[in-house]
Formats: structure tokens, C-alpha cells, sequence
């Protein structure tokens, strides 16, 4: 659940009007200002959104869920009933028709009010004090909770929690006895999983190591004691702030372990958590929140004035409160943000206005450190991502969908299918090619076929390819191999699916040469084809940023060639944006999209010249005939004994089939060179410009010997080798098209 908007008129605690419609409010949403300024009032305002009012609700300030269109039906009715009775228009009939709908109203109104209210969990700077006297037992209700009205930050017992976690160390202690003689079984039992991931998510929160140690009593049972960097663990003695960050730990591993759990679907309501919180906590704090809504449809609601809070922000997401007012997020605004906390006369002010204008600068540092680092696989994407939303519209009304999760990485698509309506429309299959991953797979995804190499992909098996960021990662040098593979996997009617985050959250090295984001007018050099449909998202900060292209099998027709022009165009496209960028300063993100496109660049330098190599071969289907692939074309090696002569382990063999609507597969090349005639193993070829260029049927020789008035000659295997290493196919249909 989130606010998408928020229009209010009504008096509330010497607020202003406020009046927040002109676009959708995002994942956080941060009010900053002094002290008094009418933060706190507006997060309260936001608490009692369903008490107070009713008119917020039914103008639809509440985005992701679902009204009751009954609801705000009876609602304008009423409006209207009432109206006609203050124009004296005033029947028993109408009366008695305002007193049932009044009825109706307060009674369902009460129902949506409580659903909402159950999806509003505030944090207080006191949540950390001992709530009421619960047992240990609490936890596994919460670790269990089926129930999504349980507000959980209720639970937060943080002592309690201490005895819950002293416990399962104990159980963890007895399992690692249990299984002394396999390490491997240990490290697989859920107890060990569990354990581990308490622990994690406590220790990121601290910033401090929990351990346990061990001992033996007389008796001959385990005791275990927890230790907090190689300390005794006594809660009491933790600083206030690390109290917190400790309960925040709890409400992290809560939320992971559980998936029922609401939060990560609720408003999240923080006022002022810096009070507690040291600044090094701040950030961690603001980052932890924000991942936990990202898992979700959830939103965060802070009231703040520290510095440290506000660095961790992106621009759309500063509100500023002044007087009792609420002004929208804007570059100019960040100056006055800032002023307005610190005074305008004041050196703070001054440095920090400067940190501020460094911030593109440190967008484009972070970015570009991040692409050194390998991209991290997302093991769970929530069902109102955008990207789902655009490959459910790709699936249009189908049903008994055969798809291929190509790159499947950690299953996040196989996981949403399989925990979804989805599984009755979709068959799902996955193609991961990190063995490691693979066998992660296998043990997620169970019932699901998983494939590790494209030779073990079927031959006209699905319906649908599904590349879900995946395309970026892939080296261009092995784009034809791979798209041969798909296509030859693909039914006839079957379609491959494209879906890439233009705007790439963080930086990666997926391969040697770096990422390549292609928009659709590049895939349409890419395939050589106009014929690309595209799905965008309803969510007006993603429309453009989100590409969903659907490539039916027929259009994939990409070579050498195409791939080599499609990198031109990539680099010079980025050339362009990155001109804009300099010139323009007020491009929203402008130092991350500078690094983005930056990073491209190079790797389109780079990459051209590996592009022109000759990158495999191609055996043509049921014939005994080879081709090498190369920018310029096709060349074809009639004979075994000439692939053992150029060394044919070098290179990655696949198969596929040609037939004479395939033709525009080919390079066409356009010549007026002298040409010669070659025929072996009944063959037909010209010789031009010292290639041999293959003719398709004797009609087409007929035609192309009376205008290229060539002569004839016979040639042996290994005469094969004296043209340039290969014989180059030529498609001559421009020529001779009448005769096709």
C-alpha cells in the first residue's frame, strides 16, 4: 500500500492547505524542515488519513488499493440526494433513501478505515522499551503469522528476542553435533540456514559481531552464552542507539524470513529517528527501510532535519516544510532545504550548499566504481514491479505459455510465477548457465526444468523467450550465437521478450567488455526489422525507463552485420546523451546517467574490433555443409577436410536451418567487380573480388553469367583455402527477383 497523492483542505492543527496531486508520491518520502516547521502534524495528518474526513479517501489518495467502487458510488449519491434536498426539492422518498445510504456508508467505511489502519505502522523512538510482558514464544507467532492485521513492531521485545536467540543457538549447537561426520548436511539443515540469517541481519544493523560459545555442563547438556564482539551479550549495556539498531535487526530478519508479514506492503511512519540514532546508524537506517519497501508496494514516511538522513535521498524525494506548507521536490529546492535548516549566515550553510552541488559528482564516483564489480543476481522482485507489469502485458490473453527464462540468474521470475495466478497460464522453464546457480535452481524451483547450456535447449519447444535483463550482460560478440539458439527454440509462432531497466540501477561488469543498454530504435538495427512491439509500464516514472520488446521469431534475422551497426549506434547515441548532459544541469539524476552512458562509450570502442572476427560456425542442417560467419557475411567450407585445415575446435558450432524465405538471412552485398564462375559438388558460386559468393538455383546462374559475363572452372578442396580463408554467400535476390 502507498499514497500516491495527498490533497486536504480540511483544518488540522494550524496546517496548510496541502494540495500534492501533480505527480505520484514514490517509494520515500522525506518531510524536512526546523523544528516546528509542521513535519510531525503532517505525518500525523497521515496516520489519521482514514478517521478523519472521508473526502481523502474517495478522491483516491491511497494508490494500490482497492477501494470499494461500491463505496465511492453511494458516496456521490449521496452528495447528490442532499443536495436536492436543500433545494427544497425534499421528499419522504429521498429522506428515507439519504438515511439507508448514511447507513450503508458508515458501516462500510468502518470496515475500509480498519483494513487501511492495519496497513499504518508507525515507528516512535520508544518502540525499543519494553512493550508488555511477552513470552519468547511471540517471535515464532510472528516468524509463522499468517494474520496480515498483526502489527508486528509491537513485537520488537528486544530482551526477549535475546532468550529467543539464545535458544536457537542452542538448537544450532545440538544440530552441528548431530552431524559432526558431514559438514555439508550441517550447513544444509534449515536450523544452520536460520541461524546464519538471524545473525546477518543483526550484525549489518550493529555493525558488530553475535557469536556464540559452547560448553558442556556436568550434566552432559549444552549451555550456550551469546557474545557481542567476543563479549558476554547483556542487552542492557548497549547504548540507546545501538539498542535500536538492534531492534531494527529483528524487524529486518522478521521481515525476510516471513514473507506474510505486511511491512514491506505498509506505510511506514518514522518521526525524527535520528534522535536515537548515531550518524553512521542514520544512514544505515534510511537504506534498510527503503530495501524493505522495494521487496513490496510498501512506503516510507520520515520527518527529519539530519544531514546525514538527507545525503542517503534522491532529489524526488526531498519535501520541504516550511510554515505549516509542504513544497514539492525540485534541484533548487535542495539550496533552500538546506538554508532553511542551517540560516543562510551561516559557514555550515555554505559547505554544505557545495556538498549538495557535489552530488551529481558523487552519483557519477559511485556508479563508476560499481562497474568494476560483477552484477548481483535479485533473488525476489515484488509482484507491482514494473517490470512484471510490462511482461504480463507481453503475455497479452495467452494461456498454456511454454516459456524460457533465458538467464535465469537467482529464479526471481520462477519464484513469482510459481507463488502466483501466473502458474496456471505458464509452464516455466530455466536456462542458467553458472552452474552454481543452476543447482540453486533446482532446489527452488521445484517441478521446474532447469537447463545449463543452450545445446540442451529443445527444438521448437516455446512459445515464449523471456530475456529479463539479461540482454545487457551478454558479450555482442555472442549475440548471433545466442539469438540462433532462441530462435531455434522457438516455436514458429513463438516471440522473444526483451525486458531491460534503461536507466541501470547500479553500475556492473557482466563481461569483459562492460554493459550495452539497448532502446528500440537499436534493437531495431539490431534484428533489421521495424516490426517491434512494445509494452511500457502505467507508472509515469518508469514509462520511459522500462523497455519491453516483443521480437516474433520470424523478425529474428540479426548477423554479424546488424550487430556491428548496432554497437555504432549505440556508441554514438551515447555521445549525443552525454552532450546534453554537460549542457544541460538540470536533468534530473544527471551525474549517475553521465556515468551510464560514459561507461558505454568504451565499451563499444572496445568491443567493434572483437565484433569483425570470425566468431563461429554454422552447420547448415541435414546437409554436410559448413559456414563461417563474419561481418561481411556468410562463408561457406563444402567439405569436412577443410574444417580440420582452419582449425574447427576454435570455434562453437551450431545448427541451423536454411530455406529460400530465409534468404534475406544472408549479407547482401552489391558489386560490379568481374566475376568468375566455380562449380563443385553440384554448387554454384560467383568469384568476386577474390570471394566466392554461393548462388541458390541455376535460374539465378542463368541470369547473373549473362550480366557479370563470367567464365567457367573447376577447383579441388583445398583451393577452397585461396580465397581469403572461405567462400562468401551471397543472396542475389535484389538481382533476380523475378526469377524467385
Amino acid at each position: 500500500m502507498k499514497i500516491s497523492k495527498l490533497v486536504y483542505d480540511k483544518p488540522f492543527k494550524d496546517l496548510n492547505p496541502i494540495n500534492i496531486s501533480d505527480k505520484p508520491f514514490g517509494k520515500v518520502v522525506a518531510l524536512v524542515g526546523k523544528n516546528g516547521a509542521g513535519k510531525s502534524r503532517i505525518l500525523e495528518l497521515i496516520e489519521q488519513l482514514a478517521t478523519i474526513h472521508s473526502e481523502c479517501i474517495f478522491n483516491g489518495t491511497f494508490d494500490g488499493y482497492s477501494i470499494s467502487e461500491d463505496l465511492i458510488i453511494k458516496s456521490k449519491k449521496l452528495k447528490t440526494l442532499e443536495t436536492r434536498q436543500k433545494n427544497n426539492n425534499s421528499t419522504k422518498e429521498i429522506n428515507n433513501q439519504i438515511a439507508i445510504l448514511k447507513t450503508e456508508l458508515i458501516s462500510n467505511t468502518k470496515n475500509f478505515i480498519n483494513e487501511i489502519n492495519s496497513y499504518i505502522k508507525r515507528i516512535d523512538n520508544d518502540i525499543f522499551k519494553e512493550l508488555s510482558k511477552i513470552q519468547d514464544k511471540n517471535f515464532e507467532i510472528l516468524l509463522n503469522n499468517n494474520n496480515p492485521q498483526v502489527n508486528e513492531i509491537q513485537y520488537l521485545n528486544s530482551s526477549n528476542f535475546i532468550n529467543y536467540l539464545q535458544t536457537f543457538a542452542r538448537k544450532y549447537e545440538i544440530e552441528n553435533i548431530r552431524c559432526l561426520k558431514s559438514k555439508k548436511k550441517f550447513e544444509e539443515s534449515q536450523i544452520y540456514i536460520d541461524f546464519n540469517k538471524i545473525i546477518d541481519h543483526v550484525n549489518q544493523f550493529l555493525n558488530k559481531k553475535i557469536h556464540y560459545n559452547e560448553n558442556f555442563n556436568q550434566q552432559g547438556t549444552v549451555e550456550v552464552t551469546l557474545t557481542l564482539d567476543k563479549k558476554k551479550f547483556e542487552f542492557n549495556y548497549l547504548s540507546p542507539g545501538e539498542k535500536a539498531l538492534f531492534a531494527y535487526g529483528i524487524l529486518s530478519y522478521l521481515v525476510d524470513i516471513n514473507k506474510n508479514i505486511p511491512l514491506k506492503d505498509s506505510i511506514i511512519i518514522v518521526d525524527e529517528p535520528e534522535k536515537s540514532l548515531h550518524p553512521e546508524a542514520q544512514v544505515l537506517f534510511i537504506n534498510k527501510l527503503r530495501e524493505i519497501v522495494t521487496k513490496g508496494t510498501g512506503q516510507v514516511w520520515i520527518a527529519t532535519h539530519s544531514v546525514n538522513i538527507i545525503s542517503q535521498l534522491n532529489t524526488n524525494e526531498v519535501y520541504l516544510v516550511k510554515d505549516n506548507e509542504i513544497f514539492t521536490p525540485s534541484h533548487k529546492l535542495q539550496s533552500i532545504t538546506i538554508e532553511e535548516l542551517f540560516g543562510k549566515n551561516n559557514d555550515i550553510f555554505e559547505k554544505l550548499q557545495q556538498f549538495i552541488i557535489s552530488i551529481d559528482e558523487r552519483d557519477f564516483a559511485n556508479f563508476t566504481y560499481e562497474c568494476l564489480n560483477e552484477p548481483k543476481s535479485i533473488k525476489s522482485i515484488a509482484p507491482n514491479d514494473p517490470q512484471i507489469e510490462v511482461f504480463i502485458k507481453s503475455l497479452e490473453n495467452d494461456n498454456n505459455i511454454e516459456l524460457l527464462d533465458f538467464g535465469a540468474g537467482s529464479g526471481r521470475i520462477g519464484n513469482l510465477i510459481n507463488n502466483s495466478d501466473l502458474k496456471n497460464r505458464i509452464k516455466y522453464t530455466a536456462l542458467e548457465i553458472d552452474t552454481d546457480k543452476a543447482s540453486e535452481l533446482r532446489k527452488e524451483l521445484i517441478g521446474s526444468y532447469v537447463l545449463e547450456s543452450c545445446e540442451q535447449l529443445p527444438y521448437n519447444k516455446f512459445d515464449i523467450v523471456l530475456l529479463s535483463n539479461v540482454l545487457h550482460e551478454i558479450p555482442p560478440t555472442e549475440w548471433v550465437l545466442n539469438f540462433n539458439h532462441i530462435k531455434r527454440s522457438l516455436k514458429t509462432n513463438g516471440r522473444l521478450v526483451i525486458i531491460e531497466d534503461l536507466f541501470l540501477p547500479k553500475g556492473e561488469l557482466p563481461n569483459d567488455y562492460g554493459f550495452f543498454l539497448l532502446n528500440k530504435e537499436q534493437l531495431t538495427v539490431l534484428f533489421n526489422s521495424e516490426n517491434i512491439s512494445l509494452f511500457t509500464s502505467s507508472k509515469l516514472d518508469y514509462s520511459d525507463r522500462i523497455l519491453c520488446a516483443v521480437v516474433e521469431r520470424k523478425n529474428i534475422m540479426l548477423s554479424i552485420n546488424t550487430v556491428e551497426k548496432t554497437i555504432e549506434k549505440l556508441k554514438n547515441d551515447s555521445i549525443i546523451e552525454i552532450k546534453e548532459l554537460r549542457k544541460n544541469k538540470s536533468i534530473e539524476k544527471r551525474g549517475k546517467k553521465l556515468a551510464l552512458y560514459s561507461q558505454m562509450v568504451p565499451s563499444c570502442e572496445i568491443v567493434l574490433p572483437d565484433i569483425k572476427k570470425i566468431p563461429f560456425i554454422l552447420k547448415v542442417k541435414n546437409k554436410d555443409e559448413y559456414y563461417i560467419q563474419t561481418s561481411k557475411g556468410y562463408k561457406l567450407i563444402y567439405d569436412s577436410k577443410i574444417l580440420k585445415i582452419i582449425n574447427i575446435e576454435k570455434h562453437d558450432i551450431v545448427e541451423v536451418e536454411f530455406n529460400k524465405n530465409e534468404y534475406n538471412f544472408f549479407e547482401i552485398i552489391d558489386t560490379k567487380a568481374e566475376s568468375k564462375y566455380v562449380r563443385t559438388k553440384d554448387a554454384y558460386y560467383l568469384m568476386i573480388e577474390n570471394f566466392l559468393h554461393w548462388i541458390p538455383n541455376p535460374k539465378t546462374l542463368s541470369y547473373l553469367r549473362k550480366k557479370y559475363n563470367f567464365d567457367e572452372f573447376e577447383i579441388d578442396d583445398k583451393a577452397y583455402l585461396n580465397f581469403n580463408k572461405g567462400i562468401q554467400i551471397k543472396d542475389f535476390s535484389n538481382d533476380v527477383s523475378n526469377y524467385y
